[in-house]
């Protein structure tokens, strides 16, 4: 069954010797190691080889401040923690057996980790581009209300970002414009179009 399992997942006795593994387990929790993993091995050994390896070690941080916080956290209390080296991280879940050995579940998640990061660095980026472009941008409700706007657009309109999250776009579109607006608008949200380019006039907050 151990051998079928998507995730790693360990036991280890009352001793602290491992006494069932998968390969998941070897490969996710200890790569590069994967031969120093074998029945009879006592975790504190194979932490200790883990955290020699600068690369599993966080920045600044040394071996055996390393290993003493793995071992505070090997309770056995069945709690989620992460685990995170240089280019790794898992999900960590130890339960303390009635024999007083622990059974652990170990599921790799560097690659949602990676995404999220991409994630933020994406919108990072698209955040910058939002906030230095000399172009009038804001972002706004299926039904037209403000949610955000640049400086660009708030200069534009006259108003502070604030006032605009009070407001619709209709309210500062000339009113011969607000038809064809909505028209546009109806056609997106009902996915007859995928964007539009139009050209309106706007009502500043002075009346111009």
């Amino acid at each position: 069954a151990l051998e079928v399992a998507r995730v790693g997942v360990a036991s280890w006795d009352s001793e602290d010797r491992l006494v069932a593994f998968n390969d998941a387990y070897r490969h996710l929790v200890y790569p590069g190691l994967e031969q120093e993993v074998y029945i009879g091995r006592r975790f504190l050994d194979l932490a200790t080889l883990y955290y020699s390896l600068p690369a599993n070690r966080r920045e600044g941080v040394g071996a055996a401040e390393m290993l003493a916080e793995r071992m505070d956290r090997r309770r056995g209390d069945g709690n989620l923690v992460e685990h995170h080296s240089r280019d790794r991280s898992f999900r960590v879940a130890e339960l303390r057996t009635a024999a007083g050995g622990i059974v652990g579940v170990y599921i790799d998640v560097t690659e949602e980790h990676r995404n999220e990061s991409a994630a933020r660095e994406s919108e990072e980026r698209l955040r910058a581009v939002f906030n230095s472009s000399a172009v009038g941008v804001a972002i706004l409700t299926p039904d037209a209300r403000f949610i955000e706007a640049n400086d660009a657009f708030c200069e534009i309109s006259g108003y502070s970002g604030a006032e605009l999250r009070s407001r619709d776009s209709a309210s500062l579109t000339h009113p011969d414009d607000c038809a064809s607006m909505r028209a546009h608008i109806d056609d997106l949200l009902a996915g007859r179009s995928s964007s539009f380019v139009i050209e309106k006039r706007y009502r500043r907050k002075n009346g111009s």
